[in-house]
């Protein structure tokens, strides 16, 4: 809220400027904010429990906060001898945090929709944007798969092309289907296709999260979500 943030809001990366829009800027707020005048320990359940309850006295909303930190926790584990999910560079969690963002607002999928200003209108190519016969894309107002995927590259200053093909052969390393989601990093994109490991062909894109999840604009009559990356055709993934 701008009242919080003019008494609150903190430079989380050091370019001398404070916005709550930086995912940077706004992660150190939070923090800064629910430790308060530093007698918080955060690391007590309670205690953040009820840090979470001052900001916002809802505890539907506490439970949901907590539901994410649980996730956030679980991308910095380790089993065995290594991660079990590499954290990741911190553009690739803030392309991660852009579809999210998406995510939360419940945007729907929108065949030809989206790109980098964010989700528009789609239309109907003869085959795809219909749902039950009707064209839904042509008044959907969202993102298909690589629209979503290059608004969120957009989002941390990074440009990509706008069809799921050409993402993957844009990407300066490639992932291969053979070393398995082990290798992927949040913020990777994955591909997939109706020939696996070929490189061609590819259909769709996602945001790999870590877990084996992936951030998804799948079809129409759906929302963007969080699912299972799709194992019976992913092909490889992309990361910039």
């Amino acid at each position: 809220m701008p009242a919080t943030w003019i008494n609150d809001g903190q430079d989380g990366n050091s370019d001398g400027a404070s916005n709550p829009q930086n995912v940077f800027d706004a992660a150190l707020t939070t923090a800064t904010y629910l430790c308060g005048t530093g007698t918080a320990d955060l690391r007590n359940p309670e205690e953040l429990r009820a840090a979470i309850l001052r900001y916002n006295h809802s505890q539907t909303y506490v439970d949901e906060v907590l539901q994410w930190k649980t996730t956030y926790d679980q991308m910095g584990q380790t089993a065995g001898n290594g991660p079990l999910v590499p954290g990741g560079s911190a553009r690739g969690q803030a392309v991660v945090a852009a579809a999210q963002r998406e995510m939360a607002q419940n945007i729907p999928y929108s065949w030809g929709g989206g790109g980098t200003a964010g989700p528009s209108v789609g239309f109907c190519d003869g085959k795809n944007g219909y749902l039950n016969g009707v064209c839904q894309a042509s008044h959907t107002v969202g993102f298909d798969c690589s629209g979503l995927s290059q608004y969120a590259y957009g989002q941390v200053g990074v440009s990509i092309d706008r069809t799921a093909q050409a993402q993957y052969d844009g990407a300066p390393t490639k992932i291969p289907l053979s070393v398995g989601l082990a290798a992927l990093q949040p913020g990777d994109l994955v591909f997939f296709s109706l020939n696996p490991g070929s490189g061609q062909g590819i259909y769709h894109v996602g945001i790999y999260v870590g877990g084996g999840q992936m951030i998804n604009a799948a079809h129409t009559g759906t929302n963007i979500r969080q699912e299972p990356v799709w194992m019976n055709s992913y092909t490889g993934g992309g990361r910039y």
